[in-house]
């Protein structure tokens, strides 16, 4: 999550390597039935100052990207099959990742894990909530269903996105056209978007929606994730026409669908708010009202003189019921929207 480090990755075409082709994806054509272990080429680069993302973008370096795929029963529904891409938060692929997973193909859709962590040799960010940046994982989901969308078993045209924590912040970048554009080729096709107490610390001013429907769910006594960031991204995205509906939990904390108690636990948070305009490169702390030139130096002077990332002891978890209710409402909306 570490935004800092945050990186822009991309294809060749995006790199201007080779305009007139994406690179070449990792193994065979997928078939109809395939499961599992699905690979392709991802890329890694070191930053994602959008003021400088042509000098970003030249310095990719390729990785072996991963997504596990799995199919609902074939018994009881048939393809082709509505996807979920199911995004891991920054505590890696847990039980909680697989919980969502299996309960999507009990709805007859088929779950698609993308891993941003073993491609770079990572099974979580750990406590420093270091070691990746936000748009390899973009990269790699954007790859992920441009395999995907080889399978005969899928219906690309029904493709939802679901993810926790980090794996729901990641989803702020995929509903901008601006980020679509610059990684994905501005080919997006996620139509619906699950995004259980995410981050915006980095969002766009003048955002204008790639496209789909987003709901979102907020603890309103969570002290990792400050709702309130994302609250007011949300409305921008509103007001450029897009549809987001947002359910909130008055006692939730921070993984308030874990269901195994509320636990003390010390992490790295960013509590930042920084806010840039995408026609003039330039980045607002909305906690202090200070500027920064995105085409010069004000990337790492943000970054460098902000005091808004720190370790400190957060609460997470809650209870059965808060884990039942969240199964619920989402299994609900994911059942009307992808039918």
């Amino acid at each position: 999550m570490k935004p800092k480090n945050l990186c822009v990755t991309a294809t060749a075409a995006i790199l201007g390597i080779a305009l007139v082709a994406h690179p070449l994806l990792a193994g065979a054509r997928l078939k109809s039935g395939h499961e599992g272990k699905v690979t392709y080429t991802t890329f890694d680069v070191p930053s994602t100052n959008p003021g400088e993302i042509k000098e970003s973008l030249s310095k990719a370096k390729k990785k072996k990207g991963v997504t596990y795929l799995a199919l609902p029963n074939q018994k009881k529904f048939s393809p082709p099959f509505p996807l979920v891409l199911v995004l891991p938060g920054s505590g890696g692929i847990n039980d909680n990742t697989k919980y969502y997973a299996k309960e999507f193909r009990k709805l007859g859709f088929a779950s698609a894990i993308v891993d941003p962590y073993k491609p770079r040799g990572m099974k979580s960010l750990g406590t420093s909530q270091s070691g990746m940046s936000d748009a390899s994982y973009v990269m790699d989901i954007f790859l992920a269903m441009e395999k995907l969308a080889e399978h005969p078993d899928l219906d690309m045209n029904r493709v939802a996105a679901f993810g926790r924590s980090w794996g729901g912040g990641i989803q702020m970048y995929l509903v901008s056209k601006w980020w679509t554009d610059q990684i994905g080729r501005g080919k997006n096709p996620i139509r619906f978007y699950v995004s259980l107490y995410p981050a915006c610390y980095l969002t766009e001013e003048n955002v204008q929606p790639s496209g789909g429907e987003m709901l979102v769910l907020f603890g309103l006594k969570d002290d990792w994730n400050d709702p309130e960031p994302c609250r007011r991204y949300l409305a921008r995205l509103r007001n450029s026409g897009a549809h987001a509906k947002v359910v909130d939990f008055p006692e939730g904390h921070h993984g308030f669908d874990g269901g195994y108690g509320v636990k003390a636990k010390k992490y790295v948070t960013y509590h930042c708010e920084a806010v840039w305009d995408s026609t003039t490169m330039v980045l607002t702390d909305k906690q202090t009202g200070k500027t920064f030139d995105l085409k010069t130096k004000g990337w790492g002077e943000y970054w460098g003189s902000t005091d808004c990332t720190k370790k400190q002891t957060v609460h997470v978890g809650g209870t059965r019921q808060q884990r039942e209710k969240t199964l619920e409402i989402v299994t609900q909306y994911l059942s009307e929207k992808l039918k």
